[in-house]
Parts: structure tokens; sequence; C-alpha cells
């Protein structure tokens, strides 16, 4: 059967409020810096009124959400699936994801807020970052739509799915109605928060997974190594295909049997979020339109160095232009 979506996302429906701040900010807010931190929605509203004389960009997100964008705005045929409160916020996420021509699979919880995601940018370029899931939390298996997993040629599950039972649950089942229809799985790590605290779930959907995406220190942590040549071994023997980001130092890709070295793009970094997804955006494009990983690496690589020049998770740049650069 002729499947017409390429991809399809899950994950969580964030609205990103992104801050510049000094060091000095971030020490008064008592935040280690680089953290990534679950809070409840009335800690927000604190830090929100602290930094309220403060200007931010404000945008949809979250992890998958901002790989989902990528991939549709490079030209694939997409999907999302999630959870949205009955408010503005969530009306502004379905809103923007209208205006792009993603197929939003969006249910909506009216007793909890869309979720929201603080991104405090200190001037090293580094991002920390505070999480209330809202709505996202209660994603879960009766929001899975069924027909659409089986009329795509790929999932993503955003590893931070894992973090609540229901959506957990859900990302299980959407793998085994994956492989039922012959649709191919890819799921990113997230955090090493995720592998800490929810390894074995996240080890049953590795081992039924066709592609894992994951930085140094994640791969570190979920093989429980410390150098990256233990890791890459290691990884073998769980899946088929995997990428580790190396930031600075590249990417090293493993599909099928080849392991492919992809330089990193030297540039002035402002702002590191989002680069992770959009590797996997650019990535996930390159090899179902293209079937070749070298090629697809080296559009992952140039888009993430390009997306870490300016402020804010989303790519400025013509992402069709990109794609003819590497896949033409």
């Amino acid at each position: 059967m002729a499947k017409n979506i390429q991809l399809t996302a899950i994950g969580n429906a964030l609205i990103d409020l992104e801050y510049q701040i000094d060091f000095e900010i971030l020490e008064k807010l008592q935040l280690p810096k680089g953290e990534m931190r679950h809070i409840k929605h009335e800690q927000q509203k604190e830090i929100i009124n602290k930094l309220q004389y403060k200007t931010f960009n404000q945008s949809s997100g979250g992890s998958a959400a901002n790989t989902i964008i990528a991939f549709r705005k490079f030209g694939g045929k997409s999907a999302y699936m999630t959870s949205l409160g009955n408010d503005d916020y969530g009306k502004l996420f379905k809103d923007e994801f209208i205006n792009y021509g993603i197929h939003l699979e969006a249910s909506v919880i009216d007793s909890l807020p869309t979720g929201i995601c603080i991104i405090l940018i200190t001037p090293d370029a580094e991002r920390t970052m505070l999480t209330a899931l809202g709505a996202s939390s209660k994603f879960g298996i009766n929001d899975l739509n069924n027909n659409v997993i089986e009329n795509s040629e790929w999932i993503y599950i955003e590893g931070y799915q894992l973090s609540t039972p229901e959506s957990a649950s859900a990302c299980s089942e959407a793998v085994k109605i994956a492989k039922k229809s012959g649709t191919k799985t890819s799921i990113t790590f997230s955090d090493v928060f995720i592998i800490e605290n929810y390894r074995k779930t996240l080890e049953n959907l590795v081992n039924n997974s066709d592609l894992i995406f994951s930085n140094e220190s994640e791969a570190l942590a979920f093989t429980d190594t410390d150098n990256i040549v233990s890791a890459i071994r290691i990884l073998k023997n769980h899946v088929p295909n995997f990428i580790i980001t190396l930031g600075n130092k590249g990417s090293i890709i493993k599909w099928n049997n080849n392991l492919i070295e992809i330089p990193a793009y030297k540039v002035e970094p402002i702002d590191t979020t989002g680069a992770g997804d959009i590797y996997a955006g650019a990535f996930l494009y390159g090899i179902i339109n293209s079937g070749n990983p070298e090629k697809a690496g080296y559009m992952a690589s140039y888009s993430s160095s390009r997306v870490i020049t300016h402020f804010g998770a989303k790519l400025k740049e013509d992402h069709s232009e990109i794609s003819k650069m590497f896949l033409k």
C-alpha cells in the first residue's frame, strides 16, 4: 500500500518563551546553567514575573515539533500528534501548524493549559529550559490516530514523551502499530534525564526502532560507558541505524553496515536551541528523499550549524535552497 505521509512525529506541544539573559540573572534564579527541568505552571509564572522587564521571543515549540516543522519546510509531507490546552496558546500552536501545512492530530484537554517552555539563553549560547508540560502530559493511547501511523513511511518519537505514563504507553503502542504496517520508527533520546529515569521503557523502544538520534552525552549515558568508541560498539547491538551528534566535532552516522563521519560547519554560535531538532528533521528529509545517508548527514550538519547563528529554534534560511545544495 502506498503511503501518503513521509513522516509523522509524536511529541509535546509547547509554546517557547525565549529570553536572552546574563549569567547574573541565572544565579539570582538559582538555576544550573544548561539544565532541562520540569516545573509547575505556578513556578513558571513566578519566573516570568521576575523577567517581565525583559523582551522575549514567542513561538510554537517542543523538540519533535521543531523537527517536524523543519521537515515540512524542506518540502516533506508530514503529520504531528500531540495534546493542547483549550486556550490562546493552544490556538497559537494549532494556527502555526496549519500555516506550515502540517497535518495536526491534537486532542484538546480542557482541564489543563497548553504546555510552556521558558528558555533562558546566556551569552555563551547555552540554554536553560524550564518546562511545564500541561496538556501534553495527558497525551495517551486514545489520542493516537492509527490510520495516520499506518499511512506514514516513518514515525519520529520524542524521548521527552516517556516522562509521563500516558505518553509513554502511547509511544509503545505507536511502535507496535508501525511495525505491523511496515512503517519505520525513529526515536531521539532527548536528554540524559530521560535515560536516567525511564531507561526500561526507552530500551524497549530503542530495541524496536530503525533509527536512533543521540548527542554524545546521551550516547555515553545510555551505553554506560565513558568513551564514544565503546558507545558506538554497544549501540551497534541495539539498532540497525543510529546518529550521534558531537557538537563542534561533527557527527557519526551508522547506516546499515557503514560508519560515516560527518564534519561540523564552523560558525560562531549565538543560541544552541533546536540544533539537534533541526539535525533530525534535515537528516530524515534527506534519507527519505535521497536514500543517501552521507548526503543527508551533510545536509543535517549544515542546517544545525545555521540555526545556532541566530536566536530561536527555527531555521530562518530558505529550506528548499539548502535541500537543493545537498540533494540535487
